[in-house]
């Protein structure tokens, strides 16, 4: 039987045990998201910045090894593949819509099975956008989308 998470208690533990797996060197981002490639440059197809959504934040650094920082990390499609199986069982959970992994299954199909998207980690909002066009467009959606927040 496949595992469902459908309490808030659930997801907590959940949280918990990835968060454990992923060591002391870890930190919470306050914002995460994912993007990808488009005509050569880089899109933010997700943001979350203050918004609670911790479940796919940890997923994702399961996945890429995100511990901290101010991070763009590439993901293949079998990458992304793992992140929704392992946030799935999380459509249990009647409390949210999911908008996540409803960004993640849209984007895996967009990429193809050779296509990448990236995983975009933020520790701080006051530190430098190190050099990065991805980092740079994603500090720049969360301006967008949290205006009057001061971002790097």
């Amino acid at each position: 039987m496949r595992e469902r998470w459908s309490t808030a208690e659930q997801i907590a533990a959940k949280i918990a045990e990835f968060e454990a797996a992923l060591g002391p060197s870890w930190r919470r981002p306050v914002a995460h998201g994912i993007g990808h490639q488009a005509g050569g440059r880089p899109v933010v197809d997700r943001v979350n910045a203050g918004t609670g959504h911790l479940l796919p934040a940890v997923v994702l650094a399961t996945v890429t090894g995100y511990r901290c920082g101010v991070r763009a990390i590439p993901m293949t499609a079998a990458d992304l593949d793992r992140a929704i199986r392992l946030l799935e069982p999380a459509e249990a959970y009647p409390g949210s819509r999911h908008p996540n992994l409803r960004t993640w299954r849209r984007l895996r199909a967009e990429i193809g099975d050779h296509g990448t998207a990236v995983a975009l980690f933020a520790d701080r909002l006051d530190g430098p956008d190190e050099g990065d066009a991805f980092v740079r467009a994603f500090l720049a959606a969360i301006r967008r989308d949290r205006p009057g927040r001061p971002v790097a």
